[in-house]
């Protein structure tokens, strides 16, 4: 308790919480960054449905000793998926950060926005080359990046608009169904 206001004190069952720290910015700005995780959490199905699968989870880099750099994705049942990248170096990285669909991306969280006292390095029109997706990344910060669907949907029908590759959208539609079948199946 209190961690969500950066309490200087230890936890004290005899005093409730310092809550006047958050007339203070920085205790204000985390504690608007643990809301935001909250709300996040709250409304992303992947950060704790399936947690003991060992599907759900897997490292994307977990040895990246050069730039101090971890990165790893949660998925749900239904195949949306999140990553996560985090930077424990002291200084600004350029990042690529390797996904399994090429596509639109957008930030879902950045704990170096300005409203959490953050420089605001923020990733904005994120789009993959080579399932490769280009990331600036803060010190000391972390990321949350997920599929920006509509902006990708919008893509796929503008290709059928022009008459191009309409198997591509069935192949997508073929397996979203063919893996939700596998996952009830595997959930029972």
């Amino acid at each position: 308790m209190g961690n969500e206001l950066g309490e200087y004190l230890e936890w004290r069952d005899e005093k409730e919480l310092g809550w006047n720290l958050l007339t203070y910015p920085i205790h204000d700005s985390l504690h608007e960054y643990v809301k935001a995780l909250h709300k996040l959490y709250l409304e992303q199905p992947a950060l704790y449905k399936s947690d003991y699968n060992s599907t759900s989870f897997r490292w994307i880099d977990a040895d990246n000793k050069n730039q101090c750099i971890y990165a790893y994705r949660r998925s749900d049942p239904s195949g949306k998926t999140l990553y996560m990248v985090f930077n424990f170096s002291g200084s600004y990285q350029n990042y690529s950060l390797k996904v399994e669909q090429n596509g639109a991306y957008k930030e879902l969280l950045n704990s170096d926005r300005d409203i959490y006292s953050g420089s605001n390095c923020i990733n904005s029109g994120l789009y993959t080359t080579n399932y490769k997706l280009p990331l600036r990344l803060a010190p000391l910060s972390s990321v949350i990046i997920t599929t920006e669907w509509e902006k990708n949907i919008k893509n796929h029908k503008i290709l059928l608009q022009n008459g191009e590759i309409c198997v591509i959208i069935w192949v997508y539609v073929i397996y979203n169904i063919y893996t939700k079948i596998i996952w009830e199946e595997l959930c029972k």
